[in-house]
């Protein structure tokens, strides 16, 4: 195992991605609920800290120092990329078993989001009526339909997001 900063302009190579050989694997640290970088122990990385990876030599390997470190720090994900990097999609995603359940997103929840989103568009629809039926001088409910169509499309469009993405997980 060797820990990399991921661009060293000292280094020769100055990339973690020209160390890094076929077969080997990168480990990247996370909070498991931001997904924001952090360091091995699940703490963010201060103000001006280089980030870094782990190099291991075989993926059941980096699986094996994963599962471990998520067991010892339950807010912690430890994505695993191969040789390619973040190129490609992840070898493997390791969480802390309990936090997965939390997190996991199932594709009735997303389906509920779209439909929701969707409501909330539609329920502009009475607000244009009534404010048109008194010349568009009400002026609130113009504004509260038009916030509710962002609304509904922005929640729409977090619900097909999540949908995608629960099918590429698949």
């Amino acid at each position: 195992m060797q820990e990399v900063v991921l661009y060293d302009p000292q280094r020769r190579p100055a990339s973690w991605m020209q160390i890094i050989q076929p077969g080997q694997y990168a480990v990247f640290h996370k909070d498991a609920r931001s997904e924001i970088e952090t360091n091995s122990e699940g703490a963010y990385l201060p103000a001006g800290e280089p980030s870094a990876c782990l190099i291991l030599d075989s993926l059941e390997e980096a699986k094996k120092y994963c599962e471990l470190r998520v067991q010892q720090f339950s807010n912690l994900r430890c994505e695993i990329y191969d040789h390619a990097g973040k190129a490609r999609l992840p070898a493997a995603i390791v969480l802390n078993p309990a936090l997965a359940k939390f997190l996991e997103e199932s594709p009735a929840s997303s389906k509920r989001k779209i439909i929701l989103g969707i409501a909330l568009m539609l329920l502009s629809v009475p607000l244009f009526f009534w404010d048109w039926k008194f010349n568009w001088s009400l002026i609130s409910p113009t504004l509260i339909g038009l916030n509710l169509i962002f609304f509904g499309f922005r929640i729409t469009f977090w619900g097909l997001g999540m949908l995608e993405r629960t099918k590429v997980r698949q």
